[in-house]
C-alpha cells in the first residue's frame, strides 16, 4: 500500500486501497485503571508473529507505535469511566487485553452507532476533511498521464 504522491490528489479509489472493509464499531465501557492497565499491557509487549500484520523490519518484534492509542495510559484517570470505541475486526484482541488487565473479568462490548458509521465512512470523511481535492486538478493530472501514456505507446509503435 502507498498513499499518493500528492496527497492533494486522494481519490475515493485511494481510500479503498487502505481501508477496503466497512468493519462496524463496537464500545466497551472500562474503568480508567482497567484501560491503563491494557493499555500498558500492549504497548510493552512484542508482536506474537501469529499477530504481526507488516513485513518491516522495523516493527517485527517491536513493541506496538505508540499512534495505536489516542491517550497515554498515564493521561487517563483511574476513576474515571471510558468509552473506548474500536472495530469489530478487534473484537476479540481487545476482549483479552481488556479480561487480563480487569483480573479475569469480562468487560462487555457493545454495538456503537450501527447503520450510522463503519470504518470505511470515517476513513473517506477523513480524509474529505483533510485532504481536500480539487476535482479539476484531478482530472487535468489523469488526462496528463493518459496523453503520456498514449504519446509512449505511440513512440514504440515506431520504434
Amino acid at each position: 500500500m502507498s498513499l499518493p504522491h500528492s496527497l492533494s490528489q486522494v481519490t475515493l479509489d485511494d481510500t479503498f486501497e487502505v481501508s477496503p472493509f466497512k468493519d462496524t464499531y463496537l464500545v466497551a465501557r472500562a474503568p480508567g485503571a482497567v484501560l491503563a492497565a491494557a493499555l500498558h499491557a500492549l504497548l510493552a509487549a512484542a508482536l506474537p508473529a501469529a499477530a504481526r500484520r507488516t513485513s518491516d523490519a522495523r516493527l517485527l518484534g517491536a513493541a506496538l507505535p505508540d499512534w495505536v492509542a489516542t491517550v497515554a495510559p498515564e493521561e487517563l484517570d483511574a476513576g474515571a469511566t471510558y468509552a473506548l470505541v474500536f472495530v469489530e475486526f478487534d473484537q476479540a484482541h481487545v476482549a483479552t487485553a481488556l479480561r487480563r488487565a480487569a483480573g479475569g473479568a469480562d468487560v462487555p462490548a457493545a454495538p456503537f452507532r450501527v447503520g450510522e458509521i463503519d470504518s470505511r465512512s470515517v476513513w473517506e470523511a477523513f480524509v474529505g476533511a483533510a485532504w481536500p481535492c480539487d476535482a479539476r486538478a484531478v482530472r487535468a493530472a489523469d488526462a496528463a498521464r493518459e496523453e503520456s501514456e498514449a504519446q509512449a505507446a505511440l513512440l514504440a509503435e515506431s520504434a
